[in-house]
C-alpha cells in the first residue's frame, strides 16, 4: 500500500513508525531491514520472465498496431464473415481437406490491403496451413478463424516492414541476408548430407568390426563393500563372519534340599554368516544400504574400494581399513578384465561415431561435386593489389 511505502522508504532499519492510517484501520509498523537492488545479473533471468508476463504482449500490439498503421493495413470484416460461414467446422486445421467447403468465391475475395497490395482468402489459406502456430486447431471453437486471420495478416504486414528497414539499415540488410543464406545452407547440408546419413543396424555392425579395437573396457570389478562407523563395530563383523562362541552357565542337578547349586560353563557356537548377510546386516553407508553395499560394475582405478576389491584375494575380505571417516570391508562380486566390448555394448558409441564419420564422408563428396561444377577461380594479381601496402610517399628534396 501506497501509506506503508512512503513510511518505509523514509525510516531507517530498526525504527518504529508513528500511527499509519489507511482504509483499514490504524497501523504501527517497524522497519526491519533494507536490502539494496542485486546486481543486474543475478535479475536478469527473473527481468525477462517478468517482462515476458507483463509487459511483452502489450509493447508487441503497440508495435504491430504502429506497423499496421505505417502501411494502412485493413482486414475486411465483410470477407472474414464469409469465409468464417463457408469453411467446415467438423474438421480441425491438422485435416488436409478443411478448407474443401470454401468456393472459388469466397476464396477470390479480398481479406487483406496493406502497402498498395491485396491479398485473396486463397493466398491467405496457403499461408495458414504453412504456419505451425496454427495446427491442430478445431474449426468449431469460437475463435479460431479470427486467430487465423490475426496471425497470417500480423505475419504478412510486419514481414513487409522488415523487407523495408533492409533497404533503409544497410547493416540490418547485410544480417538478413547472410540468415537468409544460412537457412539455405543448412537446408541444403540436410537434404545432401544429414539425410542420407541412416545408421542401419547391419552398416553399425559392419563399423564396430572394423573398430573393434577401438571400443575397450579398461578392468572392471563389482565391489561389495560394508561399511560401518567404529572400530568395535568392524570388529563384530569380523567375529560375525568368521563365527564365535560364547559362554553359557547351565546349573547341574543336585539332590537334597539346601545343597549349593553349582554350575558348568558350556560353550555354544554361533554359526558364521556370509559377507552378503553381514552387509545387510552392519552396512551403514547410506548410498549402497538398498543394495547391500554392492557397487556395480566400475573402473578398477575409480577410487580406494575398487582397487582393493580389484587387487586383494577374497581371503582379505576380512581385513578392514580406514575410510571416509569410519572402516571399510571390501569383497569382489565379479572381475571383469579389460577386454573389447561387444557390439551390444559399445553400440551408443558406435552409432555417435558412425554418424560423425558418415557425414564427413557424404558431406566432402558433396563439397567435392559442388566444386566440380561450380570451380573456384582465384585471382592472384587482384590479391596481389589488394594486400599492397602502400609505400609513404618520398620527401621532396631540399633547396
Amino acid at each position: 500500500m501506497r501509506a506503508f511505502d512512503e513510511a518505509l522508504f523514509t525510516m531507517k532499519d530498526g525504527e518504529i513508525s508513528g500511527i499509519i492510517k489507511t482504509q483499514f484501520g490504524l497501523h504501527i509498523i517497524k522497519r526491519d531491514k533494507a536490502q539494496g537492488i542485486p546486481p543486474f545479473k543475478e535479475l536478469e533471468q527473473q527481468l525477462k520472465s517478468e517482462y515476458q508476463n507483463y509487459r511483452f504482449q502489450y509493447d508487441y500490439s503497440t508495435m504491430v498496431n504502429k506497423i499496421r498503421g505505417l502501411y494502412s493495413y485493413k482486414q475486411s470484416d465483410e470477407t472474414a464473415k464469409a469465409f468464417a460461414a463457408a469453411v467446415d467446422t467438423s474438421k480441425t486445421t491438422n485435416d488436409a481437406g478443411w478448407d474443401s467447403t470454401v468456393s472459388s468465391a469466397v476464396r477470390s475475395m479480398t481479406i487483406y490491403t496493406y502497402a498498395g497490395k491485396s491479398v485473396s482468402v486463397n493466398e491467405m489459406i496457403e499461408l495458414a496451413k504453412n504456419n505451425q502456430e496454427l495446427k491442430n486447431l478445431a474449426l468449431n471453437a469460437p475463435n479460431t478463424v479470427n486467430l487465423m486471420l490475426e496471425k497470417v495478416g500480423i505475419g504478412l504486414v510486419t514481414e513487409h516492414h522488415a523487407q523495408q528497414l533492409q533497404d533503409k539499415f544497410p547493416d540490418f540488410s547485410r544480417t538478413m541476408k547472410e540468415y537468409e543464406e544460412g537457412i539455405l545452407l543448412f537446408k541444403a547440408e540436410q537434404e545432401n548430407v544429414w539425410n542420407k546419413v541412416i545408421p542401419s543396424d547391419s552398416a553399425l555392425r559392419k563399423f564396430h568390426a572394423e573398430r573393434k579395437d577401438s571400443y575397450r573396457w579398461p578392468d572392471r570389478v563389482n565391489a561389495q563393500e560394508i561399511f560401518v562407523t567404529s572400530d568395535s563395530v568392524a570388529q563384530l563383523v569380523v567375529r560375525s563372519i568368521k563365527g564365535y562362541t560364547v559362554d553359557s552357565l547351565v546349573a547341574r542337578k543336585t539332590k537334597g534340599k539346601g545343597k549349593k547349586t553349582l554350575y558348568d560353563t558350556l560353550k555354544i557356537a554361533v554359526a558364521p554368516i556370509s559377507f552378503d548377510s553381514a552387509a545387510a546386516r552392519f552396512n551403514t553407508r547410506g548410498t549402497t544400504l538398498e543394495t547391500r553395499g554392492v557397487l556395480g560394475m566400475q573402473v578398477a582405478s575409480t577410487n580406494t574400494v575398487t582397487q582393493l576389491a580389484w587387487s586383494r584375494p577374497d581371503a582379505d575380505s576380512l581385513v578392514y581399513f580406514s575410510n571416509d571417516g569410519g572402516f571399510s570391508f571390501v569383497k569382489a562380486v565379479k572381475k571383469d578384465g579389460a577386454r573389447e566390448k561387444t557390439f551390444e555394448e559399445a553400440q551408443s558409441e558406435v552409432s555417435g561415431a558412425y554418424q560423425e564419420f558418415e557425414t564427413k564422408r557424404v558431406g566432402d563428396e558433396w563439397y567435392a561435386s559442388l566444386q566440380k561444377k561450380y570451380p573456384v577461380v582465384i585471382v592472384k594479381e587482384a590479391l596481389e593489389k589488394t594486400f599492397v601496402v602502400p609505400q609513404p610517399a618520398a620527401a621532396a628534396p631540399k633547396p
